[in-house]
Parts: C-alpha cells; structure tokens; sequence
C-alpha cells in the first residue's frame, strides 16, 4: 500500500521557462529550499542557460535541461518529461509559465503523476485557461488578489490556493542591553548614508525587474510633480533591465526631478 504523500518526504520537480532571474524566479528558488529543508528531493527543469539553473545547480539541486518554444520543442517536450517523470517518479510536477506549463503539465499527466500544479504569479489578465483547468490538478498564487482573477476568468475557487512569496528576513544581533531595535536603526542609517541620503529626507523606494508592463515610467511621472512640491522627497529605483534603466534615467530630467530619483542596477547606484 502507498504511503499519502502528506505523510512522507515527496520527489518534486519545479519548471520554468524563462532564462532570467527576477521576482518569479527568486519565487521558485526560495521554495525550493523551503521545501529541501523540510526533508523533501526538489528538482528543477529549465531551459541550457537559464540563470536561475545556474544558482538552483551550485546549490547542489538536480537541474535537468530543455529547450522551450516552437510547436516542434512543445511535442518533442511533453514526451521527453513524460520519459523524465516516470523515470524519477516524481510525486508533484509544480510548473510556472506557460511555455513550460503546456509541455511539462501535459507530459506529467501522460506519467500519470500523482500532483501537478501550476503556479501563477502576474496580476495581469488570464488569456488562454488550458494551463490551469486542462491540464493541472491544482492551482497556486502569490495572493488573494491574482486568486480571485482566476476564480472570475472560471478557474474553480476550490483549486487554487495561496502561497505568499517567502521574505528572507535580515539577521539582526542583539546589542549588550538584548534590544535588537538599535541594530536595525543602526542597519538603515548605513543604507542611507551609502546611497546619499539625510536623515531629513523621505526615501520612496521601488525593487523590481524593470519591465515595461510594471509601469516604472508611470511611477516617475506621478511622484515627479510631489518632488519638485517637496524638496526632500527622494525616490529610489532598485533593479536591472535595459532599456528600461536607460530610459528612467533619461525621463528624470525632462520631469524636473533628476536629482531626486537614483536609479540602482548592476550593483550599483546611478543617479538620473
């Protein structure tokens, strides 16, 4: 008799498609150590030169590689992590974007894995429902907000739960008098003073890929009139992308408020 899988360390296999390591990435590593330290084998199918295989590999997870895109690669795909799946009997398939949700969800169901989720994350508006009523068992999302886009766009409520992102807090040590609240003063002010700030100044601060459909843009526009109405409003833009980086730092001084916005990419500040 099996044992259910709520009762014993599970082989899970993670997928996505996309070769840079931004917020959803960063989504799928910290669940992968998540789930590692609870005692369960985690794995990862990527695409040759994705980054987050990269980082998942040098923490010793198995990283197995795949080419994604084209109706030739989505065919030759499914039957290749059907092979994979029945190979290393994965208990749960947990797939993420839709290149890799259409080839792994399909060839986990013809492995007949006993779970296969699909992740979703945007907010942005479900086009096609294929990858999260056809062929999962199970829906997860990083908030009640993406939730219930779902559960409008006929995604049935009972399928799809909620896992927030993980937040790795900071590691703060306690002072001689065991009051840790004065190390994380001490911690913001060494931020503040390494990107040029005064304690007076009121630091708006944005982290993100910077990707056109996150309105980095819009952000500048709508907080560019309250700086020049308050001098010492200051916003910080933390992330990397071209040309969206290039095109922040041109837009700051038509708006007036080029010396109020610094852009931080790359390891490192760049004022606008």
């Amino acid at each position: 008799m099996n044992t259910p899988l709520d009762r014993r360390p599970l082989k899970i296999l993670h997928t996505e498609a996309a070769k840079g390591f931004g917020g959803q990435e960063i989504y799928i590593y910290r669940h992968m150590l998540a789930m590692r330290e609870r005692g369960h084998d985690v794995s990862l199918l990527c695409q040759p030169g994705s980054r987050l295989g990269d980082i998942a590999r040098d923490a010793g997870f198995t990283v197995h590689s795949l080419k994604m895109g084209g109706l030739l690669r989505l065919v030759r795909g499914v039957w290749s992590v059907s092979r994979l799946v029945r190979r290393q009997r994965y208990d749960v398939v947990n797939t993420t974007s839709r290149r890799d949700a259409l080839i792994a969800a399909a060839g986990a169901r013809l492995a007949h894995a006993p779970l296969v989720v699909r992740s979703r994350h945007l907010m942005s508006p479900v086009n096609s429902l294929l990858t999260y009523t056809g062929l999962p068992h199970r829906v997860l999302t990083v908030s009640s907000f993406v939730k219930q886009m779902l559960v409008k766009r006929g995604v049935a409520d009972a399928h799809v739960g909620i896992v927030p992102p993980i937040a790795v807090p900071m590691q703060w040590t306690e002072n001689n008098d065991g009051d840790a609240w004065q190390c994380r003063q001490q911690t913001r002010a060494e931020v503040r003073r390494e990107l040029g700030f005064t304690d007076d100044q009121i630091v708006v601060g944005c982290v993100a890929v910077l990707r056109e459909p996150k309105g980095h843009v819009d952000l500048l526009r709508a907080i560019a009139p309250l700086c020049r109405q308050h001098p010492q409003l200051q916003l910080v833009v933390v992330g990397d992308g071209e040309p969206m980086m290039e095109r922040l730092k041109h837009c700051a001084p038509s708006l007036g408020s080029n010396r109020r916005c610094i852009c931080w990419g790359t390891g490192r500040a760049r004022a606008g």
